[in-house]
Formats: structure tokens, C-alpha cells, sequence
């Protein structure tokens, strides 16, 4: 049941990897050839009564057809020895069709018993959460004459989707805002700023997102505690409270800096424990029509300023570079 050729990838770079020792003719003992069609896919196969019976979940049956629970090896098998010939909507995963070439997986008999997992970190063996949020980091400064103010902020934000996912590159974003202030107050203020935009599907949506509304800006010296643009998203911050304390703790405001933070293996795994609640907490949220922003002073903020004004927000994103996790370390 094996091609004589597989055609060249459609993941993204990252996604699939061939395994040290490949064996595109093993058979597990007592198999049973199934031939997927396009309502399959592994975690419904498992769910199917004869598999149950087994013990074996989804991430098992894998390891039962391909001998490694690794994502980007089972996307090779499920290349090369499946002849998967589609790719999920993200194009870092195999889907299986009906018009696979051949198209066989196993499945186990009843009296198969469970294989064990895999010691140490591995990703999710549940289905993919389709999260359109972002976290990062930015450095704003503005002030206010009388009627007028201008603030300024650059930062980064990374895929909370990539993150919960535990995508083997993470994609991030590069982006700058400029915010125009009509209104009453005096002072200036600046500092670090929690950047947080939900429902943004791709990063080009920001180029031509105009954010305005009344809203207010509260800085006073080390204790800043202003909340601007987007209020209402200011309860989802508290689910991501441990991702915040990652963020900020390595000071992750450009792409470099983070790229810089988790090429230590020390970190990576902070980043890991991080990450673990957020899957059950977020996997109900819903999208709205178009992005929202939410931008929230840090303590460490400085300045003082006291001022109520209508602000109008332009955003425009400067790079979109990925950045390579190696979960498993």
C-alpha cells in the first residue's frame, strides 16, 4: 500500500520532518486497514467503538500507525505513506480525503493494549484551537496641551493561537501606532505598554484599522494604571495572566528579543508552564466582525498626565517574521 512517489510538500517550512529511522513499510501487528475518506481524521478514528475498545487515543493511534508521536514526522508518514494530498486551512498539517493515494491507516483490534506516552514536553494531541489573538509588548510616550495630543507606540505582539497550539514557528508581528487626541488635560506621559488585539485574523487587518472612541488615559509616575482603547476586552487579559508574566518578564518588545529569550532551553519551558491552563480557558472565545485593541500601562510606566479625550488610533505593521520553538527540549 505504498506510492511509488510522494508528491513535494504543502506544509509551511518547520511542520513536517522526516524521522531518523524511516520505515514506509511497517505494519502494526493485528492491524486493521481502514481507508480514511474526507469526515475523517485521527481524533475521530479514535472515538470509533473498535478503536475505543483498544484504549488508544489519537495521539496513540498515531504512534500505532507511524511509531512516533512527533507532529512533523507523522506529516511525513502521512505524506509518504498515507498520500495525503490536502492541508488544513494553515498549512502546517496533513488532512485526510477520500482521494488519498492509498489512503490506509491501521486500526488497532480491541485486545491491543494502550502504548504509553512519551516522556517529557510534547504537543497537544487535541485538535487545533483556531485562536485570532494576539500579546505583545510596546514602549508608547504622549502628551496633552489643552485640546490636542499625540502619542507615539512601537512594540511586537506573537500568536496566542501559535502558542496554545505549540507551533514549531511562531509567527509575530513588528508594528507601530500613531493616536491623535482631541480633548481636555495637560501633562505627558510614556513607558511600557501590554498590547493585546483580539478577533485579527491576519496582521495586514491592522493596516487599515482605525481605531477611535472616547476614551481616558491615567498616569500617575510608577503607579500608571491607564487602560486605553478597547475596554471591554480588558476581562480576557485575566485568562492570559500567566503569558503576561512570561512576556514581560523576558521583555519580549521586539521579535529579536523573544527570538534571543527562547534559545535558552530554561526559558522555553517557563514558556511551557505558561501555556498549559490557557487551552480550557480560551477555547470557547468567539470572534467579532474586526479586530480590537486593548493597550494597558505597565507599572513600570513613568510620567504624570490626567486627561479625557477622543483618540483616533492608526496602526501600521513594520514585519511579520516567525520565530522557531523547539517544544520538545
Amino acid at each position: 500500500m505504498i506510492r511509488g512517489m510522494a508528491k513535494p510538500s504543502l506544509l509551511v517550512p518547520g511542520c513536517e520532518k522526516a524521522p531518523a529511522k524511516i520505515d514506509l513499510t511497517y505494519k502494526p501487528p493485528g492491524g486493521i486497514p481502514y481507508k480514511v475518506t474526507d469526515a475523517d481524521d485521527w481524533w475521530k478514528l479514535a472515538a470509533r467503538p473498535e478503536v475505543k475498545a483498544s484504549g488508544i487515543d489519537a495521539l496513540g493511534l498515531c504512534h500505532y500507525n507511524f511509531l512516533t508521536r512527533v507532529p512533523a514526522e507523522i506529516n511525513y508518514y502521512l505524506r509518504n505513506k498515507v498520500g495525503c494530498c490536502k492541508a488544513t486551512p494553515d498549512k502546517k498539517n496533513y488532512m485526510f480525503s477520500s482521494n488519498a493515494d492509498p489512503g490506509y491507516v491501521y486500526l488497532p483490534p480491541p485486545n491491543v493494549k494502550p502504548i504509553p506516552e512519551v516522556p517529557g514536553i510534547q504537543p497537544s494531541p487535541e485538535p487545533k484551537l483556531q485562536l485570532n489573538s494576539w500579546l505583545g509588548l510596546g514602549f508608547k510616550f504622549g502628551s496633552t496641551v489643552i485640546v490636542m495630543g499625540i502619542e507615539q507606540m512601537g512594540g511586537m505582539i506573537i500568536s496566542i493561537q501559535d502558542l496554545v497550539n505549540q507551533e514549531p514557528q511562531v509567527r509575530t508581528v513588528s508594528l507601530n501606532a500613531q493616536t491623535t487626541r482631541m480633548g481636555l488635560g495637560v501633562g505627558a506621559s510614556g513607558g511600557l505598554c501590554l498590547i493585546y488585539i483580539s478577533s485579527m485574523r491576519h496582521p495586514s487587518q491592522l493596516n487599515s484599522l482605525l481605531a477611535g472612541g472616547v476614551d481616558f488615559n491615567l498616569a500617575l509616575g510608577g503607579n500608571a494604571g491607564s487602560v486605553i482603547k478597547g475596554g471591554k476586552t480588558v476581562g480576557k487579559l485575566k485568562k492570559l495572566q500567566p503569558l503576561v508574566e512570561f512576556i514581560v518578564k523576558v521583555g519580549a518588545r521586539t521579535p529579536e528579543a523573544l527570538r534571543k529569550a527562547l534559545s535558552q532551553p530554561d526559558k522555553v519551558a517557563d514558556l511551557y508552564k505558561a501555556i498549559q491552563g490557557l487551552r480550557e480557558s480560551l477555547k470557547n472565545e468567539t470572534d467579532e466582525p474586526e479586530p480590537s485593541v486593548l493597550i494597558a500601562d505597565l507599572p513600570v510606566s513613568g510620567g504624570t498626565e490626567v486627561s479625557v479625550f477622543h483618540a483616533v488610533t492608526e496602526f501600521r505593521v513594520l514585519g511579520q517574521p516567525t520565530i522557531d520553538i523547539q517544544w520538545g527540549k
